[in-house]
């Protein structure tokens, strides 16, 4: 059950990645905001796009309702994945500063946060004894 559960999560991990990394693009050449400030909204974008559909379908046995509880669910669903997302910024501004192309760079870190974003949204956000 574990391993079928990363997949699902993957799968929203990866549109997470696509919405992030596709705002970023947008963000960065077409509205021409800077890198950092970019990367910021584009996350904050992905962020709210996994939490939908992790609450839909990678966890929907634990679905969490759109009551108030859901309300302290995705507060504690960004503020824990804004940790992880600490280690992604440090990834992305580090191959910045060598020169990575800075999709690139954003793609890295975004893998590099799965893992425990993974493990928070398993055993904490979407922890079974809460429902």
């Amino acid at each position: 059950m574990m391993i079928i559960r990363f997949i699902k999560f993957s799968l929203v991990g990866i549109s997470g990645a696509i919405v992030g990394l596709g705002a970023l693009y947008f963000f960065v050449e077409f509205i021409r905001l800077g890198k950092h400030l970019s990367w910021f909204l584009a996350t904050t974008l992905a962020i709210f796009n996994n939490f939908t559909w992790n609450n839909v379908f990678t966890f929907k046995d634990r679905k969490i309702p759109l009551k108030n509880e859901w309300k302290k669910r995705i507060f504690l669903y960004y503020l824990l994945t804004f940790l992880t997302t600490g280690v992604n910024y440090l990834c992305y501004y580090s191959l910045l500063t060598v020169g990575i192309y800075y999709l690139l760079a954003a793609a890295f870190g975004i893998f590099i946060g799965a893992g425990l974003n993974f493990y928070f949204s398993n055993w904490i956000i979407w922890r079974l004894k809460n429902y």
